[in-house]
């Protein structure tokens, strides 16, 4: 049995372009959808984060939560936050921030994806707001 649209065709109720048209604008829905959820990402508390939320943190300290955040679901992210944070540069604590990115990305290099407590700890440590530490946990 054929689709609603061809039957439709059949029936000569509609010209094939207005069906066209409809097929094209249904895969342009899909992938608006799927680039949605490729930006979202899920918390241990099933809540969504987005990476959008750095764009709307207004201060050093509430990036730096946001990408601890979104770095503890997703580290595959960080060119994107690096990317983000230079806009920080001329803010009071905003070049410390700028190296501290920098610091995770080499740091995340340093340590297995299947390490994933040694990836949570490197991020919480480093990501502090006072004595960020870059120390690589022992396996």
């Amino acid at each position: 049995m054929g689709s609603l649209a061809d039957g439709l065709l059949n029936a000569g109720l509609v010209t094939e372009e207005k069906v066209a048209k409809h097929v094209d604008s249904k895969g342009q829905v899909e992938a608006s959808k799927s680039k949605q959820e490729q930006s979202k990402f899920v918390r241990k508390s099933h809540k969504p984060v987005n990476i959008d939320q750095l764009d709307v943190a207004e201060s050093v300290s509430a990036f730096r939560r946001a990408v601890l955040d979104i770095l503890l679901v997703h580290t595959d992210v960080i060119s994107d936050v690096i990317e983000k944070v230079h806009r920080f540069q001329d803010k009071p604590g905003g070049k410390k921030l700028v190296w501290q990115m920098y610091q995770v990305r080499d740091g995340l290099k340093k340590i297995s994806k299947e390490d994933q407590k040694g990836r949570e700890l490197f991020l919480r440590r480093g990501l502090r707001k006072s004595g960020a530490t870059f120390d690589i946990p022992k396996q």
